[in-house]
């Protein structure tokens, strides 16, 4: 699951080199040293009249669904809602629902960063099958930056709120580049799965038995489902050699 609810100023259309057209719009940064958000509203039913009602400038409300096209790798909302006026209002919402796909080597007592892979429905419009998952990079500071890294894994489940950054940067030929970020909400996150400690040591059981001296023992055993012996694999059947 991944949802996106947020205010920006639309700033107009951009339209690819096929030829669609989308609404551009700038999510305000969170902080004094942040940059604006670029995002990208895709033109569908449930955005009513996108295009033609607004001018470039206003405060418009989005919410949807987020997609990050494998083309510019930017983001692009497919809404779920009618996109409208929003007034002075700000919001800067993502809920996000999925799998550690991956963890870095960490270089910061105080941050903790991982990727998220979350499924979404198939969108042919921007490239999207539905088969692979959407990957959000994410940050934690602080007290949860210290928690996650000792809870989460690679494959472990996690739903949290975020808020959607844009970082930029000039690389050694000269061209600006960007990347989106996605900071994790202070205490706005709930874990599923067992805990780290918990997949790394196999519980085990102890039992009570009296040996050949009818002396009293305590042995450590496997637990119950180790000890039960694997099922058969299910044959293959080639349905061409079925006689009917």
């Amino acid at each position: 699951m991944n949802l996106f609810l947020a205010t920006g100023i639309y700033e107009g259309d951009k339209f690819t080199d096929n030829g669609l057209r989308f609404m551009q719009v700038s999510l305000p940064a969170t902080n004094t040293k942040g940059q604006n958000v670029p995002v990208f509203v895709v033109p569908n039913k449930a955005a009513g009249e996108t295009f033609d009602e607004f001018q470039p400038g206003v405060n418009v409300l989005i919410g949807g669904r987020i997609y990050i096209s494998r083309q510019d790798y930017m983001v692009y909302i497919m809404p779920t809602q009618a996109v409208q006026l929003s007034g002075n209002v700000s919001i800067n919402k993502v809920n996000l629902s999925g799998r550690v796909g991956a963890i870095p080597e960490q270089t910061r007592d105080d941050l903790f960063n991982f990727t998220l892979i979350c499924q979404a429905p198939p969108q042919q419009v921007l490239g999207h099958d539905g088969e692979k998952g959407i990957g959000f990079r994410m940050t934690a500071w602080g007290d949860d930056a210290k928690r996650l890294r000792t809870r989460l894994y690679v494959g472990r489940g996690i739903s949290l709120e975020a808020v959607m950054k844009y970082n930029t940067w000039t690389d050694k030929e000269g061209n600006t580049k960007g990347s989106y970020q996605y900071q994790v909400r202070s205490n706005m996150y709930s874990l599923f799965d067992k805990n780290k400690e918990q997949k790394d040591q196999q519980l085990k059981d102890q039992i009570v038995t009296m040996n050949n001296n009818k002396e009293l023992e305590v042995r450590t055993v496997e637990p119950y489902q180790d000890m039960v012996a694997p099922r058969a694999p299910i044959a293959q059947v080639d349905e061409d050699s079925i006689p009917f």
